[in-house]
């Protein structure tokens, strides 16, 4: 009769609500997900029994989270899963990381959001293990929806305002207005020289490419405009100095602080002299480099020559206008290469305005002194007096209001403005 008893009360204690659901519905496979570790440790542990759902289950702590794995398809649970089910994400992840990154690439653990149950059995993980690593892959990126809903304007990532460019720009420029006359002359060579080399490969694309020309225009300007961009590119990124550049940087210091008058006018007349010089010196050079070693003969000196002779032919106005919009132009691919703080980034902010102001054919100055003097040595029938008075001349004022009025004076007091408005409201 006691040993009737003790087996009786034995029963009783196992013979649980989980081990009867457990008992009448494991065939139905992965549908009920039986907590196995809850039914384990009823079998074992002597602690007082957890508070209950209605569904027979303990609730869910803070270090058990609900349950979301269960068992094998076929209703079993192998001796691994039975094992796994009581390990920790963290030990999954270290046992199957290997795996992971050898079969499926997931080298970290955000990474296994992209992944699903399947593809994690297929390498041979088991379903309850496969099942509770997704469960510690860390929450994925929100939907797109939902960067757009916080997206703020003001946040420009890896670049600068607009209006914090410009106070760049008037930084830069007073820094350019009190540098020593040989540093200037230097950068300004250099300036010329290297935008010599953007000429050149220019020049060799659309000479070469003539027969496009005559078929389809369009493409072949602005396919060889595409091309140009490399002389400024190389400018920006080493520092050279060119004169219209300075045209719009210099000119922003006397414009942010006017009553300096006198002080930033002898600065400009002295900075725009040595750019000037400097850089017709470096393009000169360059073009009688070109000249001698890579332009001789057809068809680049035939293309050369019209070249020439079309810049000196427009008109004075006409071409005034036209070195106006070149370098209104150039001022703004400065001003987006300036607000860039990444490399690609300043190379993309400079090539699509350089590529339009080419593929327009409009007037640069500094790109003239190479084109022009080149001309000339291939045969052009071009006098100096011409070229200056005919072009450059005209080319230069055109720069000069370009750059310092439409890129500099305008866009400081639209965006000192905007920028005051700002702070008001």
């Amino acid at each position: 009769a006691a040993m009737a008893r003790l087996f009786f009360r034995a029963v009783g204690q196992f013979v649980t609500a989980d081990t009867i659901s457990f008992v009448g519905v494991r065939n139905a496979g992965s549908i009920f997900r039986a907590p196995a570790t809850v039914i384990c440790s009823r079998r074992l542990s002597t602690s007082p029994r957890e508070p209950e759902t209605p569904s027979g289950r303990p609730p869910p702590t803070p270090d058990r989270p609900a349950p979301h794995w269960g068992w094998s398809e076929d209703g079993q649970m192998t001796a691994l899963e039975a094992q796994q089910t009581t390990a920790s994400r963290e030990e999954l992840w270290s046992f199957y990381k290997g795996v992971l990154q050898t079969k499926l690439g997931v080298s970290e653990k955000h990474d296994l959001g992209y992944t699903s149950v399947e593809e994690l059995q297929e390498v041979g993980i088991p379903l309850v293990a496969a099942r509770k690593l997704l469960r510690a892959a860390p929450p994925m990126s929100p939907p797109p929806s939902r960067h757009l809903e916080n997206f703020d304007i003001s946040n420009f990532g890896n670049m600068t305002s607009p209006g914090d460019t410009i106070e760049k720009l008037v930084q830069l420029g007073t820094q350019k207005n009190d540098r020593s006359t040989p540093n200037i002359l230097c950068a300004s060579w250099l300036g010329g020289a290297l935008l010599g080399f953007g000429c050149s490969v220019y020049i060799m694309l659309a000479g070469g490419t003539l027969m496009i020309q005559s078929s389809l225009p369009g493409l072949h300007a602005v396919m060889c405009a595409g091309i140009f961009p490399i002389g400024l590119t190389l400018i920006v990124l080493t520092g050279a100095e060119l004169l219209t550049g300075n045209m719009m940087s210099c000119i922003l210091p006397f414009v942010a602080r006017p009553a300096e008058t006198q002080r930033w006018t002898a600065a400009l007349t002295r900075v725009f002299s040595l750019s000037f010089l400097g850089n017709f010196a470096g393009s000169l050079t360059m073009a009688t480099a070109a000249s001698w070693l890579i332009f001789h003969g057809a068809p680049w000196d035939g293309f050369i020559v019209a070249l020439a002779m079309k810049k000196v032919s427009a008109g004075f106005l006409a071409t005034m206008v036209k070195g106006i919009g070149a370098n209104w132009l150039v001022c703004l691919a400065i001003f987006q290469a300036t607000s860039s703080n990444t490399v690609i980034g300043k190379i993309a902010g400079l090539w699509f305005p350089i590529t339009a102001f080419v593929a327009l054919g409009l007037e640069h100055s500094i790109a003239n002194m190479f084109i022009i003097p080149l001309g000339i040595m291939t045969g052009a029938d071009i006098t100096v007096f011409q070229f200056l008075t005919d072009n450059l001349v005209p080319v230069v004022i055109g720069n000069t209001i370009g750059g310092g009025v439409f890129a500099g004076m305008l866009n400081y007091y639209n965006l000192t403005a905007y920028k005051k408005a700002l702070k008001a409201h």
